[in-house]
């Protein structure tokens, strides 16, 4: 019993010596793609390269320390953006009534709640973007951010913004009636 598998094979017939010698040069061979140019030239050619290609790589641009500091201080304008929106955002502002704004040259769609959106339609409330997230926050914390960063996307809805004048309008003669649905 305490003979191998190998040898129990050999007794009863079933293989032989050729096929132990087979399975001894394969189970002892290297597994894997074995390597090209191994001699003592392709040695020396693995050796001239890798000097060239560690030639050829882009050095990094050293950052100066004037880089540094204006990184700095953008990352500390942006935390404190980030404190005042997180800490004065409008929780609860999700609902069913879609409200479009417009970002650049995009048009996007966020669903209110009716309270939410009336704020914002009377200017109350604005809608600002961080971190790829939406907020609703207070006009006031609005122009709080707007002091620290001119740069930083708030959409403010200001009241009568969208009121053609009626003296320029060439339809103001032709009125829609209430109860048309479109």
């Amino acid at each position: 019993m305490a003979e191998s598998l190998r040898d129990q094979l050999l007794k009863m017939g079933i293989a032989n010596e050729e096929h132990v010698k087979r399975a001894d040069a394969a189970k002892n061979k290297p597994k894997g793609n074995p390597k090209k140019n191994t001699g003592p030239k392709g040695k020396r050619q693995e050796q001239k390269t890798k000097p060239a290609a560690k030639a050829t790589k882009p050095a990094k641009p050293a950052v100066s320390a004037e880089d540094a500091a204006a990184l700095e201080k953008k990352r500390e304008i942006k935390a404190q953006i980030k404190a005042l929106i997180e800490a004065n955002q409008i929780a609860d502002f999700r609902g069913e009534t879609p409200f479009y704004y417009r970002v650049g040259e995009r048009i996007r769609q966020i669903l209110l709640a009716e309270n939410i959106r009336d704020g914002i339609v009377k200017g109350e409330m604005v809608i600002t973007r961080l971190n790829r997230a939406t907020f609703v926050i207070p006009t006031e914390i609005a122009e709080q951010v707007l002091a620290i960063n001119t740069e930083w996307l708030i959409v403010k809805h200001t009241p009568g913004e969208e009121q053609p004048n009626p003296a320029d309008d060439p339809y103001a003669g032709f009125e829609v009636p209430d109860d048309l649905v479109w």
